[in-house]
């Protein structure tokens, strides 16, 4: 984003234009069972409807993207999320995080979501997306869990590149840094 854009998104609430159309801050959580399958909720409006995507929406004034993934999590699928890791970030004003479930009862908000579920993200025609956004998400996703994988089958790093010390594990979920130092705390690929 430019300087000139920055600053008159600043100006706006902390909205981002591109041209004359305005873009909102939106926030996504990407959502796992045990049986690998990921939460979609079918859109229940706008040019979008009948389209699936990751739970998410917009941003509120004063509201962190973290809160407001979480907040949107519940209000379209009644499930309580505790937010994981970060998925995906960028140039876009929006953020998508891997959320787990800490309670709540899967359920489609009235109005604005058709239907909740739990689908084998392999298994989705890409063009039933509502967003390109939602397909580069589990891509990165599936190759997060392909590192993180390999993470925990191979030998660890002898020593943290911050403190240098030996103490190093493997992080409990996915994460782009894969590595948390034990006794300096700090993460690492």
């Amino acid at each position: 984003m430019v300087l000139f854009e920055y600053i008159v998104a600043m100006s706006k609430g902390g909205r981002y234009f591109k041209g004359n159309h305005m873009v909102k801050k939106a926030a996504f959580c990407l959502v796992e069972n045990k049986r690998n399958e990921v939460l979609f909720i079918k859109r229940g409006y706008g040019t979008r409807k009948g389209k699936w995507s990751l739970p998410g929406g917009h941003v509120d004034k004063g509201e962190s993207y973290y809160g407001a993934a979480i907040r949107e999590t519940l209000e379209e699928t009644g499930l309580r999320v505790k937010v994981v890791s970060m998925v995906l970030s960028g140039k876009s004003p929006a953020k998508t995080y891997f959320g787990k479930v800490v309670g709540g009862k899967i359920r489609a908000q009235k109005g604005e979501v058709l239907d909740v579920r739990f689908m084998n993200p392999d298994k989705i025609d890409s063009s039933k997306l509502a967003f390109d956004r939602d397909g580069l998400t589990l891509k990165i996703w599936r190759d997060m869990k392909r590192k993180h994988r390999d993470a925990k089958s191979n030998p660890l790093p002898s020593a943290c590149p911050h403190c240098e010390s030996g103490d190093v594990r493997v992080r409990g979920y996915p994460h782009h840094n894969l590595y948390r130092c034990n006794s300096c705390g700090r993460k690492f690929k």
